[in-house]
């Protein structure tokens, strides 16, 4: 449980889907509880929202940092799994393979949300000329102490770049952004004709333990739902399906190249993870959203 920070917070309503324009729908109501939102009681909720036509879930009224830089700085023990530096090169090649780019030639990759820096290492260490961007103190220090990737404190939308990029990643960062329609149209501009942008790690509005969850709850009458979770900063704002996510290309007309459903890390065991990647293929049921656009 990660601690509470002081950052304060305004709340914007939104009218409709800020991807694809659609009505929305009220989805249920979300408890503070344990996972308290952003310093309310435990006896206050949060109303979800669904767009109607593309299905995207996020919290409405949204709250919205003051700081970003203070919404993330957190302890880095505290919130991200570490890995050996073999996962992460493993990792780095999976992303290349998925955005169908070539391994030995140099890449213009920008790394949006470093946290650690251990993707920008491994890009790095492959041979490609990486910039990665970090908002949090924290985490831009201990980003800062790999040598080779070029690590700024800053948004996607406050920074500023001579030149352009082949590949941008989006891991595990899309789902905080309280502007992802800002940040996407930033990262479109800044990428070379024929390059990719990867978004990967999104959380599922489909997956299978939110539904089962939410299905038990509407059997007792009980108005909740738990998406959107956790409800502790660095909180998700927003969750996604394979419709958003084509919207969202539709939208800036880029190529969709490859979209995909995945367990990510709901097992660990090889086997388990096959069996149950082959029945989540077909539901859309599996824990996370892997997409990638071309320009």
């Amino acid at each position: 449980m990660i601690e509470q920070n002081k950052t304060e917070y305004r709340f914007i309503e939104r009218h409709g889907c800020p991807i694809c324009e659609g009505n929305l729908a009220n989805f249920g109501l979300r408890g503070s509880g344990r996972q308290r939102l952003i310093g309310r009681s435990a006896d206050q909720y949060v109303t979800i929202a669904r767009c109607t036509s593309c299905g995207l879930v996020f919290p409405n009224p949204m709250p919205i940092p003051e700081s970003i830089d203070s919404h993330y700085d957190l302890p880095t023990e505290d919130y991200f799994i570490r890995s050996k530096e073999s996962g992460w090169d493993q990792v780095a090649h999976h992303i290349l393979d998925l955005a169908s780019l070539r391994k030995d030639s140099a890449l213009r990759i920008l790394d949006v949300g470093s946290g650690l820096g251990n993707m920008a290492l491994a890009f790095h260490r492959q041979g490609h000329r990486v910039t990665g961007l970090e908002p949090s103190s924290s985490f831009f220090r201990a980003a800062s102490r790999h040598d080779g990737p070029e690590i700024l404190q800053s948004t996607l939308q406050q920074a500023e770049f001579s030149d352009s990029f082949d590949l941008i990643v989006f891991l595990a960062v899309f789902e905080h952004l309280t502007d992802p329609i800002g940040d996407f149209n930033k990262a479109v501009d800044l990428l070379r004709e024929g390059g990719r942008i990867c978004i990967l790690n999104v959380p599922n509005a489909k997956y299978a333990k939110t539904r089962l969850a939410n299905f038990a709850l509407r059997c007792l009458l009980r108005p909740y739902v738990i998406n959107c979770s956790p409800l502790h900063p660095p909180f998700h704002l927003w969750e996604f399906q394979r419709e958003s996510l084509t919207a969202l290309g539709k939208r800036f007309n880029l190529e969709v190249v490859h979209l995909s459903v995945d367990t990510s890390l709901t097992f660990g065991n090889p086997f388990l993870y096959q069996a149950y990647q082959k029945l989540i293929e077909t539901t859309e049921t599996g824990e996370v959203l892997r997409v990638v656009f071309a320009k």
